[in-house]
């Protein structure tokens, strides 16, 4: 019996080694092997991307000339905040050619605004009077301007009797709109 114990003891051992072997050594061995092959992967990738990305880069410094046009009109897109006249003017002029009577007012930003777009903006609060015609046509050229420009706040309302008498120039069915507009800005 104890050549049966000292056989299953020493069979233990081994089992036991064997496993110590197996979980201690060969495992992370075999980590190590895998990682280091997905380095290789990496390394070997690196240069194909590399090449790919200056193949890339040479071929849009070759059309550069191609592009300008178009990057200028993305950069005439923002207004330059330290002088929004040009914007200030075209919508001045828009809405004299629509016909109606604009005020232009920049609003105070709020301390508690938390600015979480990605773009720098500004807001002008606008109110036009007229008819809703003009109205509607200032609407249509605000939104096909050369400009990027986003309508928040819109209120519109008829124009009251009492209004109507102190202004000789309106006539029954003008309105008043007012609106907020944001307008993006160069950075």
């Amino acid at each position: 019996m104890t050549t049966k114990k000292e056989i299953c003891i020493i069979t233990t051992i081994f089992g036991l080694i064997i496993l110590a072997l197996a979980v201690f050594v060969i495992y992370p061995l075999f980590n190590q092997i895998k990682r280091g092959s997905q380095e290789l992967v990496r390394a070997k990738e690196e240069p194909v991307l590399l090449k790919a990305q200056i193949k890339e880069l040479e071929k849009f410094q070759e059309n550069h000339g191609n592009y300008q046009p178009n990057l200028k009109k993305i950069d005439n897109l923002f207004i330059d905040l330290n002088n929004p006249i040009s914007f200030i003017s075209f919508l001045e002029n828009t809405a004299s050619d629509c016909g109606v009577s604009i005020e232009i007012s920049i609003p105070a930003p709020s301390k508690k605004e938390v600015r979480t777009e990605t773009w720098p903006s500004t807001n002008f609060q606008i109110s036009l009077e007229g008819s809703f015609p003009g109205f509607s046509k200032f609407f249509e050229r605000l939104e096909l301007s050369p400009y990027l420009v986003t309508i928040q706040n819109l209120n519109v309302r008829r124009l009251t009797e009492n209004e109507l008498k102190t202004e000789e120039k309106y006539s029954p069915g003008d309105i008043n709109a007012s609106f907020l507009i944001k307008v993006y800005t160069k950075s």
